[in-house]
């Protein structure tokens, strides 16, 4: 049996950005607030950056953004990773492109190894105040 990996972070962001050199990641425009003119709202670019340690072997990741008043899911996708020992850090990045909010309110993105839920970030869309 797999050990489940410990999540170290999850980050909403605008745009990563890849050194080819280097093989570092810049997180560009980090966000836990959606700001919409009218809802439902088209959210471009949507990027999310994860490091997760401590796990062993392969297993399988979904991660899925659903809003927590309605438990409607926004997207969900996964892979798969291979840690090759425990002291591995693994990076993962998404991108999602046109994603659609129905309403205001939180939302949740919840990263799953193998089933269990490891690490979750949450963010708020909102309108302006009339």
């Amino acid at each position: 049996m797999n050990e489940a990996p410990i999540g170290i972070a999850l980050i909403l962001c605008d745009s990563i950005i890849t050194d080819a050199k280097t093989g570092k990641n810049s997180l560009i425009g980090l966000f836990n607030n959606i700001n919409c003119n009218s809802l439902p709202s088209l959210h471009a670019r949507f990027c999310i950056f994860a490091q997760l340690t401590n796990g062993r072997g392969k297993q399988s990741i979904d991660i899925r953004c659903q809003s927590l008043q309605a438990e409607e899911v926004v997207f969900q996708t996964g892979g798969e990773i291979e840690f090759v020992n425990p002291n591995q850090v693994i990076e993962i990045q998404f991108e999602l492109l046109n994603l659609t909010f129905p309403h205001a309110g939180m939302y949740t993105v919840e990263l799953e190894a193998d089933g269990m839920l490891v690490i979750e970030s949450r963010f708020n869309v909102t309108t302006p105040q009339l």
